[in-house]
């Protein structure tokens, strides 16, 4: 099955903020690391290139500063942001089973101990979950 299945041709992969530097050199170093003799190779450097060949920098939606918005919240930040780090965790979880397997089974137990470190944190902020 093809990587790009499910994806127009040409459709654009939604980024909410650039790419940092550290970031970029963490995805470098991840395609470096995929042993040359693992069937999947092929597979996650097709994924790499569409990455890379969807990205639009220039067209991006988060790359003009909007101060017009409503100010969030404490509240919206830290739920939005807690948000994304489990769903950063998980993708990197499941891009490292194709890698390595005691690395992918570190990233679960990091995820599993954010969702510990969530809840005691909603557990002494419980104004976080108030509508």
């Amino acid at each position: 099955m093809p990587i790009s299945t499910g994806l127009r041709r040409g459709a654009r992969l939604r980024r909410d903020q650039p790419f940092s530097p550290q970031r970029r050199s963490g995805r470098e170093e991840f395609l470096r690391r995929a042993p040359s003799a693992d069937p999947n190779r092929e597979r996650i450097a097709a994924l790499a290139r569409l990455l890379y060949a969807s990205r639009d920098a220039a067209g991006d939606p988060g790359k003009k500063f909007r101060s017009a918005r409503a100010p969030k919240t404490f509240k919206a930040i830290f739920l939005a942001n807690a948000q994304r780090v489990k769903e950063a965790l998980r993708v990197c979880e499941e891009f490292l089973k194709l890698l390595d397997q005691d690395a992918s089974r570190r990233i679960q137990r990091l995820r599993f101990s954010f969702y510990d470190l969530e809840k005691k944190t909603i557990k002494r902020f419980p104004a976080l979950l108030d509508p």
